[in-house]
C-alpha cells in the first residue's frame, strides 16, 4: 500500500511541477522514534501556486486508507482560509480541482 501511495504522490508532484508550481514532497516521521519532525496532520505534498501564489496541500491516500482526525482537520481549516487543500485517492481528484490550472 505504501508503495502505491509512494506512487500516487510521484504523480502528483510531477503533474502539479509541469504546471509551474513550486511543491515538494512533505517528509515527516519521527527520528529515532523519539523526535517529532512536524506537526499531526501536514499533508503529503506542500507548495504554492505558480500564479497567485495560494498555498497548495494534497493528502495522498489509496483506499482503504482513510485521513486521519488530524488530517481532515488540516485540509478543512485550509480550505477554510483559502488554500488549495485535498484529499487525492488518484491523479483525477487533483485534475478536478480547477485552481490549479494556470
Amino acid at each position: 500500500m505504501a508503495l502505491a501511495e509512494n506512487r500516487l504522490k510521484q504523480s502528483i508532484l510531477s503533474y502539479l511541477r509541469t504546471l509551474g508550481h513550486d511543491v515538494w514532497n512533505t517528509n515527516q516521521g519521527r527520528i529515532r522514534g523519539k523526535y517529532k519532525v512536524a506537526r499531526d496532520g501536514l499533508p503529503d505534498i506542500q507548495g504554492y501556486h505558480c500564479r497567485n501564489g495560494l498555498a497548495i496541500f494534497i493528502e495522498a491516500k489509496i483506499p482503504p486508507n482513510k485521513l486521519s482526525s488530524e488530517q481532515t482537520c488540516f485540509i478543512f481549516n485550509a480550505q477554510k482560509a483559502g488554500c488549495i487543500a485535498l484529499k487525492a485517492e488518484s491523479l483525477a481528484d487533483v485534475l478536478r480541482e480547477r485552481r490549479l490550472q494556470c
